[in-house]
């Protein structure tokens, strides 16, 4: 991490200005990275932290920061947080948005010996252990004392990012001339370059460039709900089963009917050839007395999350022009290309 600096989303339950608060802030602060959240933006002419409510622009403008940020830091206390209108509390809305953008999520929480003495209400300790639940996947680490919590994200944070790298700005010696303390302060060993640009983007047919770690997600692997037809005896018989593909298995045998665009049933039958390629003899062996199985495909929940997630990385767009309410036509965009060229040559390598 000493060589670049990220910007850190941060969504907590303690109020801004609070002990707590700022121990995360000087926790971030310390790992060498920018905090940003809501608090930090909204001071008043007193320096006091401006409300915030969950009305649409205020909604909006989180939505933009986390976009904007390499990382999501949690931090969870006795409080489940700020309510919208909808009773679910603003630190869980913006959790969700942030899974669903794929930011990596570092989540501090508050031990659970702590959590049982802080008095807080049934209630409101229901919600926060339902909370907690959802961010055990998350591999969270624990604070028990407010002066101890910036110890635990320095001590933490490191290895999150080694395990999730994000691109962050880089750190170099700085271009300019500094003749006072205040000047040297205040740039400190930080000027800001350009993001190196990877071979394989660059040769995009559209002459456009993306960074080097834009495609890393590629790599990463899912499980997909399958279904398909087992032939026993003459009898056919529907199957379901999870498996395990990496998104670029997936991007890769969806964009094959894209030349440039076509509808959703020829992409579908893409998908079932690639998933029938590589599943029909291990779903065969798990049936003895099989002969034969045929009509791989994505179960719809599975498609829809392909959907949303090529969509999301902008590797995809519907033609809403040719498309219709029943016939969806799907074009390649520039980062698709781009990301079609970074595979072949990934897999070359």
């Amino acid at each position: 991490m000493q060589d670049r600096i990220y910007r850190v989303y941060i969504s907590s339950t303690a109020a801004p200005a609070t002990p707590e608060h700022t121990a995360i802030l000087h926790g971030v602060l310390a790992s060498h990275s920018m905090p940003v959240c809501p608090a930090l933006w909204d001071l008043g002419q007193e320096g006091q932290s401006i409300p915030t409510n969950d009305s649409g622009d205020d909604w909006v403008r989180r939505k933009a920061l986390i976009n904007s940020c390499d990382y999501v830091l949690f931090a969870g206390n006795a409080c489940y947080g700020e309510r919208s209108s909808t009773g679910v509390s603003i630190q869980h809305q913006e959790l969700t948005y942030s899974l669903m953008r794929d930011k990596p999520v570092f989540c501090v929480l508050l031990a659970e010996e702590t959590l049982a003495q802080s008095g807080a209400s049934t209630e409101e300790l229901g919600r926060v252990r339902a909370l907690r639940a959802l961010l055990k996947r998350h591999n969270p680490v624990f604070w028990r004392q407010v002066e101890t919590l910036p110890e635990t994200i320095i001590s933490g944070f490191p290895t999150f990012v080694a395990g999730h790298p994000a691109t962050g700005w880089r750190k170099t010696k700085p271009q300019i001339t500094i003749d006072t303390a205040i000047a040297r302060e205040t740039v400190n060993n930080l000027t800001i370059q350009p993001q190196v640009m990877c071979e394989a983007a660059t040769a995009s047919p559209d002459n456009e460039t993306f960074p080097c770690e834009t495609f890393d997600w590629l790599r990463q692997h899912q499980e997909f709900s399958v279904q398909c037809h087992v032939f026993i005896h003459g009898n056919c018989h529907r199957v379901a089963q999870n498996v395990s593909l990496s998104w670029a298995d997936v991007y890769e045998a969806f964009r094959l009917s894209l030349t440039p665009s076509c509808n959703e049933d020829r992409i579908q039958h893409s998908l079932s050839a690639m998933l029938e390629a590589r599943f029909s003899q291990q779903i065969l062996s798990q049936y003895a007395q099989a002969h034969a199985a045929d009509a791989f495909h994505f179960s719809e929940t599975a498609m829809r999350m392909i959907r949303l997630k090529l969509r999301r990385h902008g590797l995809v767009r519907k033609d809403t022009k040719a498309s219709s309410r029943k016939n969806s036509v799907w074009c390649l965009t520039g980062a698709g290309k781009a990301a079609g060229h970074w595979i072949g040559r990934t897999s070359a390598g």
